[in-house]
């Protein structure tokens, strides 16, 4: 079942480049972000899922890629709306390890793990929101240019 999930969302990845190829404006820090984070969110799910790094399948660190999926529909997908939805993404991975780790569901020790492969996860998706910052930047300079 691992395996079909991780083929499944590898099928998506790909789906995803050949779109990101084909129809972001030639602006190469959005392509990069946008890059950044479906390598990121695909290494979450394998993480989580076909691996197991995280013990038992928990949904709590999957949240971010739902907050971050949300916020990004919400803002139609422009530059400036996905720099906020991978800040939302990180900040939501942020909570999940802390959530995990003052419940009780995590040993001391396996909860520092969490916390640092948490921590990989939240700079992923962070460096994709800073890439998406500088687009909207350079969207906002080159608009007066196509009018």
């Amino acid at each position: 079942m691992d395996f079909a999930l991780l083929g499944l969302f590898g099928a998506g990845l790909v789906y995803g480049f050949i779109v990101l190829k084909a129809k972001l404006p030639n602006n190469t820090a959005f392509k990069s972000a946008t890059a950044m984070a479906l390598i990121g969110a695909f290494l979450l799910v394998w993480v989580v899922g076909a691996v197991g790094i995280f013990g038992e399948p928990d949904l709590t660190e999957l949240a971010s890629l739902v907050v971050g999926a949300v916020v990004a529909g919400i803002t139609r997908f422009k530059p400036k709306g996905l720099s906020i939805s991978m800040f939302a993404a990180g900040a939501t991975q942020i909570v999940a390890a802390v959530f995990a780790g003052f419940t009780g569901v995590l040993s001391a020790e396996y909860w520092i793990q969490e916390l640092i492969m948490n921590g990989i996860f939240v700079g992923i998706f962070l460096g994709s929101a800073l890439l998406c910052r500088r687009a909207a930047s350079q969207v906002e300079l080159l608009e007066p240019l196509h009018k």
